[in-house]
């Protein structure tokens, strides 16, 4: 027993050492593989951390660029943010900042520019000067971002807010301001003798009939201060605009005694039409929808709208850097009836505008949704005067002579004021005397109400084309060149006093024989002549002009109807919550042009005249009272002007925003 145990420990201990003699060589196999495994894994950790490095640089150095151009336009904001000189800065328009950087560039950490936890920036502008009408109104910028040895650049473009003054024509509303609706149409008596009635309508009424009309309110009115297009929602006017609500107010009255088949009514459009003779040479910028009239009965030829030649290439003088306006207004427009008006749409802004009308054209956009600003407060901080009450000014050669309520209390210097880089401030209404000239100097009379001009308001240089330009086409802003520019808080008007062909104005300023509203357009030829011209029944010509051409209204129709001169006013003029308009517009004889040279820039399209009904297709002329507007654009952005107000765009205190940005480079 005891040998057979010891036999079988004898044949395992012999198996035993076959298996070690295998098992080693495994071991180290095994061993072997896991080594090599394990320093190709070394390998690979080694060979990827370099680029993982980078890719960690490159991302925090792309990082660091675009905080560069975010740092650069808080800059432009901080050092380019108003367009009037407080220290020889002009703002977006041809901004100095960006020269005088130019040798420092913005460094993170450093001249104000915020500093990063990791990586720089440095940003530099590749256009420190022209950049306002050589590049598109764009700064070009650089932005090279740092970071753990790796490098990135980006290439912005950035655009600030648009001077006003770059556009021929601006308004923020294509209609007439409701508040003065509500306040040329009072609830109001007119007491129309019998014997105008029988002549017009064929009705003995007695000797006298009293039309009474309630009047237009604010309420009653505020569709007109609707966008044309809105319709997608405005609270102001329950959600929709004055092509859905209506482009017009009707206006009913009571006649008494009463006349069967006599309903009086007047039919308000908001929209004041331009007309055939009206002539825009430069940009035109609106928010709403443009309404433009033939004019002339069988005349498919509207107002001209004058293309500028586009900036370009070589073309860097005498030459519009925004896209024009379109052209098309000053051709045929077939299948559009003759003197039927037609529609333009504004850009898509506040959604995209729409109208069935095959014939709708744009108008002159920006880069910015801008509109014109509500106060006129800035202007008093850079006033060379100030005064309080209401106001007149007199130009005369270099100096503004003062006089009215403003005048009280104030200092000989501000009485006959020199006019060099000036800012008259008026908290009150200014007048403008009559046949007022400045030949040297550059002015801005600023109102906290309305400005009345009472006739002609000129420069020493009268025609565009006299004034010297630099090499953009503008007016050199150095020299003695002239410049001037009207800024009213509310209206800027054009004085025209009215008298009465018979008899006095009413408390409510109407005169008798006011037969508006009392007729249809089927009897239109019993106050019109054939020829278009007007007969001494037509409402218009119960008012006398007062001064003009014809006084008093009561010769032959023809010659109220073909009133030649007018008047001309050599300024940019700004109406910022209201209208250009005329007194009295619609009241007596033609007054003949209104002529501007320079810009106009209201909220509300306000009524310079009025033009009247003819009998029939065959008249010639469409008769009309108050004036005609010629707008001959001139470009003062760099004329020098002490005090220009600020477009509001996006935001109002940030004018300045990016374009666009580049891909990455190395």
């Amino acid at each position: 027993m005891i040998g057979w145990l010891s036999a079988a420990r004898r044949r395992r201990a012999a198996a035993m050492s076959e298996d070690a003699g295998f098992i080693l060589p495994y071991v180290l196999l095994v061993t072997f593989l896991v080594m090599v495994g394990t320093a190709a894994m070394l390998g690979t950790v080694a060979a990827n951390s370099v680029p993982a490095r980078r890719s960690q640089g490159s991302e925090t150095a792309l990082a660091a660029a675009q905080a560069g151009i975010q740092a650069y336009v808080a800059e432009l904001d901080a050092n380019c943010s108003s367009y009037y000189a407080v220290t020889s800065t002009y703002s977006i328009q041809e901004c100095s900042w960006p020269a005088s950087a130019a040798a420092t560039p913005l460094v993170s950490g450093s001249n104000g520019a915020p500093a990063l936890s990791t990586g720089s920036y440095s940003v530099q502008a590749s256009n420190t000067s022209g950049f306002l009408n050589s590049n598109q109104d764009d700064i070009r910028i650089v932005s090279t971002g740092t970071s753990s040895g790796e490098t990135v650049k980006l290439v912005a473009d950035v655009s600030g807010t648009p001077n006003a003054l770059r556009f021929s024509y601006f308004t923020d509303h294509e209609s007439v301001d409701p508040r003065f609706l509500a306040s040329y149409f009072p609830a109001r008596s007119v007491s129309v003798p019998g014997s105008s009635l029988l002549t017009l309508l064929g009705l003995t009424i007695g000797s006298t009939a009293t039309v009474t009309w309630n009047g237009l309110t604010t309420g009653s009115a505020i569709n007109c201060g609707a966008v044309w297009y809105n319709d997608s929602g405005n609270p102001t006017v329950g959600g929709i605009g004055r092509s859905g609500a209506g482009d017009d107010v009707v206006e009913t009255g009571t006649l008494s005694p009463a006349v069967a088949g006599v309903s009086p009514s007047i039919d308000h459009n908001c929209s004041v039409a331009f007309t055939a003779g009206m002539n825009f040479d430069g940009p035109v910028y609106s928010h709403d929808a443009l309404y433009v009239s033939n004019g002339t009965p069988g005349n498919t030829t509207g107002p001209n709208f004058s293309v500028p030649t586009a900036c370009g290439g070589t073309t860097l003088s005498d030459c519009e850097p925004l896209p024009p306006a379109s052209s098309a207004w000053s051709s045929g427009d077939s299948p559009v009836a003759p003197s039927s008006p037609y529609r333009s749409a504004a850009a898509p802004l506040n959604g995209t505008p729409t109208s069935s009308n095959a014939n709708v054209q744009t108008v002159q956009t920006s880069k910015f949704d801008v509109t014109l600003p509500s106060s006129v407060a800035d202007a008093a901080s850079v006033a060379t005067c100030s005064y309080t009450g209401d106001t007149t000014i007199a130009l005369s050669g270099g100096t503004a002579t003062i006089s009215g309520a403003g005048a009280g209390g104030q200092s000989a210097a501000c009485l006959a004021v020199a006019v060099s880089k000036t800012t008259l401030y008026v908290t009150g209404n200014v007048s403008i005397a009559a046949n007022s000239n400045l030949t040297t100097g550059r002015l801005s009379i600023v109102s906290t109400g309305d400005i009345v001009l009472n006739g002609n308001l000129t420069t020493s240089a009268a025609a565009p084309s006299a004034l010297p330009k630099n090499n953009n086409g503008e007016p050199s802003a150095s020299g003695d060149t002239p410049a001037i520019d009207l800024v009213a808080l509310n209206n800027v008007r054009i004085a025209h006093t009215v008298t009465c062909a018979s008899g006095s104005l009413s408390a409510s300023g109407y005169c008798a024989n006011d037969i508006t509203g009392l007729y249809t357009t089927d009897q239109a030829g019993e106050v019109v002549n054939s020829d278009g011209t007007l007969k001494t029944t037509h409402p218009a010509r119960q008012y006398c002009n007062s001064s003009g051409t014809h006084y008093p209204c009561s010769g032959s129709s023809t010659s109220c109807d073909s009133a030649t001169g007018g008047i001309t006013v050599t300024a940019a003029i700004f109406a910022l919550t209201g209208s250009l308009q005329t007194d009295n517009y619609s009241r007596g004889c033609s007054l003949g042009t209104l002529t501007v040279n320079g810009g106009v820039y209201t909220n509300f399209r306000g009524p310079l005249g009025q033009e009247w009904e003819v009998p029939s297709s065959g008249a010639t002329t469409r008769a009309y009272s108050g004036y005609k507007l010629q707008l001959n654009y001139v470009n003062l952005e760099s004329s020098g002007l002490q005090y220009v107000p600020a477009l509001e765009g996006g935001t109002l205190n940030h004018p300045w925003g990016i374009i666009s940005i580049s891909g990455t480079s190395s």
